[in-house]
Formats: C-alpha cells, sequence, structure tokens
C-alpha cells in the first residue's frame, strides 16, 4: 500500500482565491512542488 510522505496546502483570504488564479497560478506550482517532493523522496 502507497503512504503519503508528503502534504501540501496552500491558506490565505479567500478573496485572494479566484478561480482564474487557482487555475493559471496556484494549480501549476502545485503540481511542480508535487512533482520535486517525489522525486526528492524516491532518493531515500
Amino acid at each position: 500500500m502507497a503512504t503519503t510522505p508528503a502534504a501540501i496546502s496552500v491558506a490565505g483570504p479567500k478573496h485572494n482565491f479566484d478561480q482564474d488564479r487557482i487555475e493559471e497560478e496556484l494549480l501549476p506550482a502545485l503540481q511542480n512542488t508535487a512533482n520535486v517532493i517525489e522525486l526528492k523522496t524516491k532518493h531515500y
């Protein structure tokens, strides 16, 4: 069974999270961060 070695979250005031910003800025940044964590944890 797979384990979850990390968690990623985004926090801030609701008015800072409109749909365009989520799709264009935050999701790509989160996906990139998840990829970096995955690559780093494979070395351990």
